[in-house]
């Protein structure tokens, strides 16, 4: 495969052909997980999962762990 890196504004883009964005399954915008191991650049399609509101308030990250949560009056 041949990539070409173009510079936009302060990030730069790698311009990827149309055979690997249909086989990743992604368009324009879209996300997806990028690594890097040794030499190699990974890209993998990145699914978001839509979450139930109960799923949302289990899931525990560093903007959600709260020790105490004061709900006020019901």
């Amino acid at each position: 495969m041949k990539a070409t890196i173009k510079s936009i504004k302060d990030k730069y883009s790698i311009e990827l052909p149309n055979d690997i964005l249909n086989k990743l399954k992604v368009t324009e915008n879209d996300d997806v997980e990028v690594d890097i191991s040794g030499n190699e650049l990974i890209i993998n399609d990145m699914k978001v999962k839509d979450l139930s509101i109960e799923e949302r308030l289990l899931i525990h990250s560093i903007k959600n762990d709260f020790k105490k949560l004061d709900w006020g009056e019901v």
